[in-house]
């Protein structure tokens, strides 16, 4: 059975280097700094505080931009007070659940990190919606193989001869498609690893819009359709929104049709 449309989610991108624990730190809650001082690696704990603030922003934010590039001013323009009452702590499955001063806040966020950027999407509680973004890197053709069908490789090979996106280009953007559906939980897939059994379907012309839209920046323009992926013999119509660079891809993947 269709459901009625979802509206579309907002996005926050930072750049993971503008902020830090000593400038930015105090914009998490005494849980969250917990958290985060369990964390080892320098460069996990810094996206992870990035990723978080990004979120923050955006239940916070008065703007009705599509996505708000953020820095370190920008961030701090948001009262530290206010930022700590909202939590968004890991969950044991599935996105973290965003409450404010204990209580659940009726809104869905997803987060994404790459080369250097966090990214987090806002959208409403009962919305099946994942984002993932990537950085635009050659990979090898085993992992190629390995992670995506054969048509689904037919169509990124035939992509890249009849427009100016390089094949590497068009798996990436295949890439945050799938992460973005087993971010959004409305597929069969649980983890990446099961990514390889889930396929899109992928309209011949899509290629072409995608080069066309892509821009300088993140957030300048957005190609939208409605796919059907499947994996283990469940199918879930959805809607992809992309936003595009030569070096990044963004996208986010709404469910707008129950798996059947």
């Amino acid at each position: 059975m269709r459901s009625e449309s979802p509206a579309r989610p907002s996005l926050a991108l930072v750049a993971a280097g503008a902020v830090a624990e000593e400038t930015h730190g105090d914009r998490l809650s005494s849980r969250e700094t917990a958290h985060l001082s369990g964390l080892a690696n320098p460069r996990v704990r810094r996206r992870w505080l990035a990723g978080r603030l990004a979120a923050k922003s955006l239940l916070l934010r008065d703007s009705a931009e599509r996505l708000m590039a953020l820095d370190g001013a920008s961030l701090r323009a948001f009262p530290a007070a206010s930022c700590r009452e909202i939590e968004l702590l890991p969950a044991e499955s599935g996105p973290p659940r965003p409450t404010r001063r204990g209580r659940k806040l009726p809104t869905r966020v997803s987060i994404s990190h790459a080369g250097g950027f966090s990214c987090a999407a806002l959208a409403d509680a009962g919305a099946a919606t994942g984002v993932d973004l990537e950085s635009v890197v050659p990979r090898v053709p085993a992992f190629y193989r390995g992670n995506f069908t054969p048509r689904e490789r037919q169509w990124a090979e035939a992509g890249a001869r009849s427009t100016t996106l390089s094949a590497d280009w068009l798996y990436t953007f295949l890439w945050t498609v799938k992460e973005a559906s087993l971010k959004s939980g409305a597929t069969a897939v649980r983890s990446v690893w099961e990514l390889a059994h889930l396929e899109i379907e992928l309209p011949a012309d899509l290629p072409g819009i995608l080069a066309a839209d892509r821009r300088a920046a993140l957030g300048e323009r957005f190609s939208t359709f409605e796919t059907v992926v499947c994996a283990a013999g469940r199918s879930t119509r959805a809607r992809i929104e992309t936003t595009s660079t030569p070096d990044f891809v963004l996208s986010l993947f709404t469910a707008v049709e129950a798996s059947r």
